[in-house]
């Protein structure tokens, strides 16, 4: 005896009921998810994009080097201020065959460079794809590069503390022509993805050269005045704008180093666009009975 057709009936039914439910859940989990992006976008003053499938095609390295093309998702794009100044950024989630993948995270470079150096943690799979070769452990990661000769300079030990810093949630940080990127766990909290910016921020900060005493992880030492000999200090050293005027003591002024003064030529008048200067002779003034005037005061007549 068969199966009565109500039963198949029912079961369909059920099928169907829990499909839509899990659809429903799922959606409002994405709506609330995009939510707080958009939130976090207006509260820092950023950016906030829906969907944009031409951004991921910049990078071809790290989380983007595996499959086909993907679409950039709840997609915040502004700027980072770091010890080199402001830095464009973007966060999207990174959509591929219709799956959230990562949540990518960029920051711009400001010397762009053809070097290619991904670093990946030892506990997930990477792509054996991408045309690059190992150079080694960097820290708690791996290291591989397109170009193993240029990319050593870049790998210090300040790069391999910051690379440690990132997190185990980001299975891997590159970076890669003008950017340094990263992908993090898909649903990380605006408030990770901060921490990420800033380390990120650092990173590029080392790449590019530019190596603040936060970001180096060293404190700037205490100087007595006293221990400095002036005779060690170079005046092309010394930056005008950390000059105090009140510092600066006064130094007299001889007589004959001062410059005669220089009037305009009055043959020049005619012609408004020359401006040659030349210097006058002023006859000395006399006095009633024919002797010069005394000028004591070492300062021209007539001045």
């Amino acid at each position: 005896m068969g199966v009565p057709a109500w039963v198949w009936f029912v079961i369909a039914a059920v099928a169907a009921l829990v499909g839509g439910a899990l659809l429903l859940i799922d959606h409002g989990r994405s709506t609330a998810h995009t939510r707080e992006r958009r939130r976090w976008a207006a509260l820092r003053g950023w950016q906030f994009a829906d969907a944009d499938p031409v951004l991921p095609d910049r990078w071809r390295h790290g989380a983007l080097a595996r499959g086909e093309s993907g679409t950039a998702r709840s997609l915040v794009t502004g700027s980072l201020f770091t010890a080199a100044g402001r830095r464009l950024v973007h966060v999207f989630d990174f959509e591929q065959g219709g799956r959230i993948e990562a949540v990518m995270v960029a920051v711009h470079r400001r010397m762009p460079q053809q070097v290619v150096l991904e670093l990946w943690l030892p506990t997930v799979e990477f792509p054996t794809d991408a045309g690059l070769d190992l150079v080694g452990p960097v820290g708690e990661r791996y290291a591989f590069t397109n170009d193993v000769t240029k990319a050593r300079p870049l790998i210090t030990p300040e790069l391999a503390g910051l690379a440690d810093d990132v997190g185990a949630d980001v299975p891997v940080a590159w970076i890669e022509d003008a950017w340094v990127a990263a992908a993090v766990a898909s649903g990380a909290s605006p408030a990770r993805l901060e921490r990420l910016l800033r380390l990120l921020g650092d990173l590029a900060d080392l790449v590019d050269g530019v190596r603040s005493d936060e970001a180096a992880g060293r404190k700037v030492p205490d100087i007595d005045p006293e221990d400095i000999d002036p005779e060690d200090i170079d005046p092309e050293d010394i930056d005008p704008e950390d000059v105090d005027p009140q510092d600066v003591e006064p130094q007299e002024v001889d007589a004959h180093d001062v410059e005669a003064p220089y009037v305009e030529s009055p043959n020049n008048h005619a012609d408004p666009h020359t401006s040659s200067l030349e210097p006058i002779d002023v006859e000395p003034e006399e006095e009633p009975d024919g002797e010069p005037a005394d000028n004591s005061n070492g300062r021209r007549a007539g001045r």
